[in-house]
């Protein structure tokens, strides 16, 4: 009857640690996922000019935000969206040609990276996650944000 009870209180140890660790691993690359999904939108700031020389990266970068912005529209020629250059950040509706003029005059409004106003969801990580991964010590880059 002890050996059974031993026994079976190691095979229930084992299973805890087991996936206690398996929790770990899947908690850690969800959120190291969650963290590198971001896109680097360094192009945004880096590549724009204020003389009109702006790089070959942030035009091509650029046109393919106008794309994604506007490839949804039904009339696109007609359709007005939120302008997020430096002057209108995000509070004027604009034409795709007027927005891609004011973009390439005023530039991206500052620290927009996350197109939360153009189709893209924020990424939060929540002030309770950053303490418990603190613990574990699974992603310090985290903490010191």
């Amino acid at each position: 009857m002890l050996v059974c009870y031993l026994t079976c209180c190691l095979a229930l140890l084992t299973c805890l640690i087991f996936f206690g660790f398996l929790f770990i691993v899947s908690f850690q690359f969800i959120v190291a996922t969650l963290v590198m999904s971001v896109e680097d939108r360094s192009w945004m700031y880096h590549g724009w000019k204020d003389n009109g020389c702006h790089s070959e990266e942030w035009v091509r970068n650029t046109n393919a935000f106008l794309d994604h912005v506007f490839c949804s529209a039904p009339n696109a020629a007609n359709t007005r969206v939120v302008c997020p250059c430096s002057d209108c950040r995000n509070r004027v509706r604009r034409r795709r040609g007027v927005m891609s003029m004011h973009l390439c005059k005023r530039g991206f409004m500052s620290g927009y990276t996350r197109w939360t106003e153009h189709g893209e969801h924020s990424i939060t990580v929540s002030k309770h996650i950053i303490p418990l991964m603190a613990q574990m010590k699974c992603w310090p880059t985290l903490m010191t944000q």
